[in-house]
């Protein structure tokens, strides 16, 4: 009796294993997903994975829910640590973007994106200069000269290290003015303080800026782009401005790591989808976005050559710790 009821438990034990097997393999996902965004609401990555989102589910891309989850601070060491803490777990996307790679570099985590599957890069973004509508700087140059004439300027702008901290600081080697950079929790906190009057100038992305330009209320001086951007016509670039600055930043979704590579295909392939909808490239339009779709194998060779990319600005400002 005993043999036959360890049979009839053993049966439906390799029953229930078969049954949830088929299920991996045939209905993923079979349950909702968390986005994990590093940046609080509003700000550019938030916007950017909630737009995705949204388009994913009307268009029908994916079919269970989509949760934006914001984990801040740190640089996005925080949300590194949460998602990295999901190893194997195929229900956790991240938006991952150049903070990524330059927290790492000055030793603000141990983590890295070599700790995370690559999935896709979606597209490059940029920054702009942006003071207040009211300001009395018209120009960059006035910027510039108010800072060289010893004028205490602030700057706002994600973390230390953040893609507006180098802008900030690329233009400050080429010109020799020098102001001080305020670290928030995203660039939308920094744009928040820029219209509250408490710093001088942010340098955020478009994607974050361009509504509250729209709206009267900050005027953009300059872009990092090559070109003028459509939506700035009036606006000089870098380049016209004769301010070196050539780092791409890109905007990109990773997994945990050792995820099922039938799951990694599926958000490859659902990402695709949704760049491919005309919501997308309008959004992608109004925001400043560059084309820059990779595969998870192109993502994958894109990140392995970003520490050389990024390391030698990084040490130039100083952020790197000495090892003992």
């Amino acid at each position: 009796m005993k043999f036959r009821t360890i049979i009839a438990v053993l049966t439906l034990s390799a029953l229930a294993l078969t049954l949830s097997a088929c299920q991996q393999a045939q209905g993923y996902p079979s349950k909702g997903i968390e986005y994990v965004v590093h940046a609080s609401a509003g700000g550019g990555a938030d916007v950017l994975a909630r737009t995705i989102a949204d388009i994913m589910s009307k268009e029908k891309i994916v079919t269970q829910p989509i949760t934006i989850v914001n984990k801040t601070g740190g640089g996005g060491a925080v949300a590194s640590a949460y998602v990295a803490e999901k190893k194997g777990d195929p229900y956790f996307i991240y938006n991952v973007a150049s903070i990524h790679i330059t927290t790492p570099l000055q030793g603000g985590t141990r983590l890295s994106l070599k700790d995370f599957t690559p999935v896709a890069n979606l597209a490059y973004d940029s920054n702009c200069v942006a003071v207040k509508a009211d300001s009395s700087y018209k120009t960059l140059q006035d910027l510039v000269d108010a800072a060289k004439s010893g004028k205490k300027l602030t700057q706002g702008g994600g973390s230390i290290g953040s893609t507006e901290h180098m802008t900030g600081f690329a233009v400050q080697k080429a010109t020799g003015a020098q102001w001080e950079f305020i670290a928030f929790n995203s660039g939308a906190e920094a744009l928040t303080a820029l219209l509250g009057g408490h710093i001088d100038l942010a340098m955020p992305n478009p994607s974050e800026a361009v509504e509250q330009a729209r709206a009267g209320k900050i005027r953009i001086l300059a872009v990092t782009t090559d070109k003028r951007l459509d939506m700035m016509p009036d606006v000089p670039t870098f380049k016209e401005l004769n301010i070196p600055f050539n780092l791409t930043f890109h905007r990109g979704i990773v997994m945990p790591k050792d995820v099922p590579a039938d799951a990694v295909k599926f958000w490859e392939t659902a990402f695709q989808k949704a760049l491919a909808t005309d919501a997308w490239k309008k959004y992608g339009a109004d925001n400043a976005f560059f084309p820059g779709w990779m595969n998870s194998k192109e993502y994958t060779e894109y990140l392995s050559k970003q520490d050389a990319a990024f390391q030698p600005i990084i040490e130039e400002m100083g952020l790197i710790k000495q090892k003992n």
